[in-house]
């Protein structure tokens, strides 16, 4: 069907639509997937999903009303006429908030200046919660990778409404360090075990790092040594 939104959008009306993974536009995509058909019991969920978009680009205060759902005649991507409904979503984005004081906590093995550096947003940028994400997972390679793969890192924003800024702690608790002890192969038929294993860039008994265990899981599909199904049991 159609989905319109009103109000004070403040963003792209594009932008906000991206945020809706249940209920799409009519379209010759979103017909080929099924995705223009309309679902009621996945309205809230394309709500949530449309508050976290304005977030994504600092609107930590959007709010969004309850759609209102008409009946409308439309001509389909096959020029057919057919009824379809329409959802009018009332959108108030309410302020941008800007990147305020930021703050790296729990930890002990790296440094905060270090740390820092994988942080992608600095004081006086626009906010987005998509950008603090993505620093929390480039924070949790880098611990998973010198063996730390127990690792967590949680955020907790503090809003300052008075200043329209975001104050950000990344709280940081890094485990403890984890060895390899034994890797099996699972379904190899092709080859003795030891074998394989000469070919790891790591060995039992070594400090565990993800990326060269993933590494070593490329080289030997490329050497044809093995052929991985799913992803790896790791425990």
């Amino acid at each position: 069907g159609e989905v319109e939104f009103e109000g004070n959008t403040k963003l792209l009306k594009s932008v906000v639509r991206g945020g809706m993974k249940q209920n799409k536009k009519h379209g010759v995509f979103a017909w080929i997937t099924g995705k223009d058909v309309f679902k009621q019991n996945k309205i809230s969920e394309d709500i949530a999903g449309i508050k976290e978009r304005y977030r994504e680009h600092g609107y930590m205060e959007a709010t969004v009303g309850e759609p209102r759902i008409e009946e409308i005649t439309k001509r389909t991507v096959l020029f057919k006429k057919q009824k379809m409904k329409k959802i009018i979503i009332p959108v108030n984005a309410g302020y941008r908030y800007t990147v305020g004081e930021v703050k790296i906590e729990g930890n002990k093995i790296l440094s905060a200046k270090g740390l820092r550096r994988l942080i992608k947003f600095k004081e006086g940028d626009v906010y987005s919660t998509k950008i603090r994400e993505k620093s929390i997972e480039e924070i949790g390679e880098i611990y998973r990778n010198i063996g730390y793969i127990r690792s967590a890192v949680y955020p907790v924003e503090k809003l300052d409404p008075k200043r329209k800024r975001v104050n950000v702690t990344f709280n940081i608790i890094e485990g403890d360090v984890v060895y390899l002890n034994r890797i099996e192969f699972k379904g190899n038929t092709f080859t003795k075990d030891k074998v394989i294993r000469r070919e790891m860039l790591i060995r039992e008994g070594d400090r565990f790092s993800l990326a060269m265990f993933k590494d070593s899981i490329l080289r030997m599909s490329q050497l044809g040594l093995i052929e991985p199904v799913g992803e790896p049991d790791i425990r």
